[in-house]
Order: structure tokens, then sequence, then C-alpha cells
């Protein structure tokens, strides 16, 4: 089914679509003549930067609903370490994206879309990474604090944890952080 270039690109920004380039067929004329090409130093969401340059250029943009790649979970990939480099790159990722979107004049028409995928990158971070990456990055994209607080796609006990951060209550959000931890653990092994 035939999509608009802006719908999709709000959908990715917004988490609805995926940024992964192993599930995207891409016509090699729109990646030459719009000189799309990955960023440099950048490990990780590299594919999605890619996407949303693909997006926005794209004239025609299908979907198919069947499976036709299976995706190997690696669990040692930078993908599943949360240290410093995915961190640093996450935000490098979403600084390239707002840049790219801020020099082609449409800022403003994803900004909200821009805050939920700031939202996700934030959340991600105090939810999965060490207590010292932890504070170091309490304070990245404050403008979206109020907004996770308030999401309830967020299960409440994780609202509860980065609400906790949020009030430098590191100690007590992690220790509720390992009791959910503990609990998906339980669960798995009934």
């Amino acid at each position: 089914m035939p999509e608009s270039n802006k719908k999709c690109l709000s959908d990715l920004l917004t988490g609805k679509l995926q940024g992964y380039l192993h599930i995207k067929l891409i016509k090699r004329t729109l990646l030459v003549n719009n000189n799309i090409q990955f960023v440099k130093d950048i490990n990780l969401w590299e594919d999605m930067i890619f996407s949303v340059k693909v997006f926005y250029y794209a004239e025609k943009i299908f979907s198919v609903d069947i499976e036709l790649y299976h995706y190997r979970y690696n669990p040692v990939s930078l993908v599943n370490t949360y240290g410093e480099a995915r961190v640093r790159d996450l935000k490098c990722a979403v600084d390239e994206i707002e840049k790219f979107l801020f020099d082609r004049n449409v800022f403003s028409h994803y900004y909200n879309d821009l805050l939920s995928i700031k939202s996700r990158v934030k959340c991600e971070i105090l939810l999965e990474s060490k207590r010292k990456i932890q504070r170091k990055y309490i304070s990245i994209y404050p403008e979206v604090d109020k907004m996770i607080k308030k999401d309830k796609t967020i299960p409440y006990l994780k609202r509860l944890v980065i609400k906790l951060f949020m009030t430098k209550q590191f100690i007590l959000g992690n220790l509720i952080l390992k009791l959910i931890k503990m609990r998906r653990i339980l669960i798995r092994s009934i």
C-alpha cells in the first residue's frame, strides 16, 4: 500500500515504524541523487538517521505485510550494551536527525515527533544504563521531562523510576528497577 513520506517520517520518529535497514528496499537512485550516506563515527542508530533521510526524499513508499528476513539476536552487540558509547551514539543520532530537519526548514513540522524520539532516548538511557551514566545524563533533553511524567504508554513503575531519577533519588529508583527485573525473571521461570 502506498504511504506518504511525511506520515512515514513522522511514524519513524515516534517509534511506530522502525529505522532498521534490513526491513527496507531502497532504490539506489534515491540514495545517489540525494547523496544519502551513513554518518561517520555513529555506530548505533546510524540506520535511523539513514531512514529519516530516505523517507524525507522518497516520492513513493510501499509496505508489504510478509516477513522476508530473519533477524538473529546477539546479546553482546552494541545494540544490547548500555555503556557510554551507546549513549553517545544515541545522542549524536538524535542531534543529527534534528539538524537534518532544521536544515531543510521542516523542523517545526516535526517538532512533536522529535520530542517523542528524545523522550524514548532519555527513557532508554535512564532505565537501561548504569548509575554513573544515569547521573551524567539525567538532564539530557529537559524539554521532554513533563511529557515523560505524563506518558501513559510508559508502564507506571518505570515512570515512577524516572520521576525518582529526576529528583536525584537514584538509589531508590535503581532498587525499583532491580525489583522489576527480578519480577520479569521470576515470571519467565514459571
